[in-house]
């Protein structure tokens, strides 16, 4: 796994002198009093990283715009600008501390798209080497493709979560508990669920059997309709090939129906 250094966080707007907290590149420590701006810090990391809003502080009155700094694993400058209001990025390949901005190199969504590359979690997960990753989200095998969102948490830890009695791979969530064991696993191994065979429910396995048996059944009907009741020595023959091509054309049926079920 690739890995991407943060080195700075700034917020600018008009007539206010830029806010900067700067990054070292192997640890930096936040510290100070109560409500001085600490967990604002990681809630505004979190913001740039996809999360949808921003904690509305008095201190931020008159920044209009966040700026976070990145040097990617290749080596270069890269930064990400936000409006303090949220929507999307706009992406720089320089590193920028202060306004007016210049033009972007291109914008990036907010949201998470599995077949979209223009969004933030796409960015982010292409540059640690993650992209095109499945991770398994219940007991049976269905898997959910990986969006950065699933692993933010761990890059960004508040100071609540460190002091908490609950393990930090998990939320809490009993609905997501598979999925989180799942993303941590990735994380510590780097192998994804992409090769886990998704199995049916107990309680769906029956109710597709029953719907089974019930079209076999009205296909049965069907067929017993359309061969003729008077056979003799003479027409067995020929009522035989029309059982033949009935069943043929019937279990073509049964097959094309089967795929259609399979695929939704």
């Amino acid at each position: 796994m690739s890995r991407i250094i943060i080195t700075h966080l700034t917020f600018i707007g008009e007539n206010v002198e830029p806010a900067r907290v700067e990054f070292g590149r192997n640890l930096t420590l936040v510290h100070g009093p109560s409500d001085t701006g600490k967990s604002f810090i990681v809630d505004a990391l979190d913001f740039m990283m996809g999360a949808k809003d921003l904690k509305d502080i008095p201190e931020r009155k008159g920044y209009s715009t966040v700026l976070l700094g990145l040097e990617s694993p290749e080596g270069y400058c890269i930064t990400l600008s936000r409006s303090t209001y949220g929507g999307d990025f706009n992406v720089y390949y320089k590193d920028i501390r202060q306004g007016p901005l210049p033009i972007p190199n291109y914008s990036l969504k907010p949201q998470h798209a599995l077949k979209d590359t223009s969004n933030i979690s796409y960015f982010f997960l292409h540059k640690i080497n993650l992209v095109n990753k499945k991770v398994r989200k219940n007991k049976y095998g269905a898997t959910n493709a990986l969006s950065f969102r699933d692993i933010v948490r761990f890059c960004v830890i508040d100071e609540t979560s460190m002091q908490s009695e609950k393990s930090p791979v998990l939320t809490g969530q009993r609905a997501v508990k598979t999925k989180e064991i799942s993303v941590f696993k990735l994380l510590l191994q780097g192998e994804d669920d992409s090769d886990i065979t998704e199995t049916v429910p107990p309680k769906e396995r029956s109710i597709v059997k029953h719907a089974k048996l019930e079209l076999i059944d009205a296909l049965s009907e069907s067929i017993k309709g359309k061969i003729s009741t008077d056979i003799n020595d003479k027409n067995l023959e020929k009522e035989l090939k029309k059982i033949n091509i009935l069943i043929e054309e019937k279990s073509h049926l049964i097959s094309n129906i089967l795929t259609n079920r399979n695929e939704i």
